[in-house]
């Protein structure tokens, strides 16, 4: 399951309850509040969706085009 951001080691749940009490609706509002998805950007899809739908781990999604 895929439930953080891997390079700053932060939590969906921790930046939902983040959201929540900061009453941050969008992502470029989170954004100001909390670095996340700047490196790898791994995540920023995963956070969209944690926006989308209250939930916080994931199944792996593929990104990109095909292999091979």
């Amino acid at each position: 399951m895929v439930d953080r951001c891997v390079c700053y080691n932060r939590l969906f749940s921790d930046i939902q309850q983040l959201m929540v009490h900061s009453n941050i609706k969008t992502f470029e509002e989170l954004k100001k509040y909390i670095t996340f998805g700047e490196n790898c950007k791994l995540c920023i899809p995963y956070v969209e969706l944690m926006i989308q739908t209250g939930k916080t781990e994931f199944e792996p999604i593929q990104i990109g085009g095909d292999v091979g």
